[in-house]
């Protein structure tokens, strides 16, 4: 009926109560349900845990694992999450819950970055049948991402192309886009990775994941050693986006691109530019040491 609050009362005086009763494990459990959708994590894990020392019911471990593992996760303590969904997934093999408990396990390893055992979690809970549709979007980019953190690029490649073709209406698209072109990239497959890049910002927004795309179009062409392509490319990631981490590595980038055209003065220039207006970022600590390098 949509009162959980009033739900919870009974639970509670069920148990309080009848403290003997044969459904005090059941009852147990369904107001721990309540409790952590409700997002009271703690007094849900509690219950719990003593539930899940206790019972000799079968039928019931199954369900109080998984939601251990999902209370642990929502809370923030991926390694508890990860121990109990994966006990899920030993026990019960056949369980009805065992695509939803390797998505989350999946989960629970990427945010520990374990990424191969992410990716391990990622593919059986793609491939079941049972996932919950709202899970099978991003169950497939999460494949994607965790192919590629393991440098499996083909994989990695396969997985977004699958999802580009069959989600092109999806809030993920310019996502798996950038992770489509990022594993053509890392395959020495430069021009198939710009076309990819140079798609995703045909909608010209101006938010992380197009500086991003903007940044690999100027590598890409760098790669293929096209410098002067590859410097006004870099160039519209400065005047275009408002992001210094890809703002600064494209300053640096830009004076790597006239090192390489032989350019030492204005490379020189270029990174005392950027060691000057992003003194604090990782490209700036490169562009320092590069100029005194190139000033020996």
């Amino acid at each position: 009926l949509g009162r959980p609050a009033e739900a919870m009362k009974h639970y509670a005086t069920l148990l309080s109560a009848f403290s003997d009763s044969a459904l005090v494990e059941r009852a147990t459990f369904e107001l721990s349900e309540l409790e952590s959708e409700g997002g009271k994590l703690d007094p849900a894990i509690t219950r719990l845990d003593t539930l899940l020392a206790r019972t000799t019911d079968k039928e019931l471990r199954e369900p109080v694992l998984y939601r251990l593992g999902w209370c642990y996760l929502a809370k923030g303590e991926p390694d508890k999450a990860l121990n109990q969904l994966e006990l899920l997934i030993k026990e019960f093999p056949e369980s009805g819950l065992l695509a939803l408990a390797h998505y989350h396990a999946g989960e629970a390893a990427l945010k520990q970055k374990e990424y191969s055992r992410a990716r391990d979690h990622f593919a059986p809970a793609f491939a079941d049948a049972t996932l919950p549709t709202e899970f099978k979007e991003s169950a497939l980019v999460r494949l994607g991402e965790t192919q590629a953190l393991t440098m499996q690029w083909p994989e990695s490649e396969t997985s977004y192309t699958s999802f580009i073709t069959s989600h092109a209406a999806s809030k993920l698209l310019r996502r798996a886009q950038l992770g489509q072109g990022w594993a053509r990239e890392n395959q020495s497959k430069f021009d198939e990775a710009i076309a990819v890049y140079r798609q995703l910002l045909a909608d010209e927004k101006r938010d992380e994941t197009a500086a991003r795309a903007q940044f690999q179009i100027g590598e890409c062409l760098f790669a293929l050693k096209q410098y002067d392509d590859a410097i006004l490319e870099l160039l519209k990631v400065e005047i275009n986006y408002a992001y210094p981490q890809w703002v600064s590595k494209s300053m640096l980038e830009m004076g790597r691109a006239l090192e390489a055209k032989g350019e030492k003065i204005r490379a020189i220039e270029q990174f005392e530019l950027l060691a000057e207006k992003y003194p604090t970022s990782g490209a700036a600590t490169v562009a320092r040491k590069r100029v005194d390098e190139l000033s020996i």
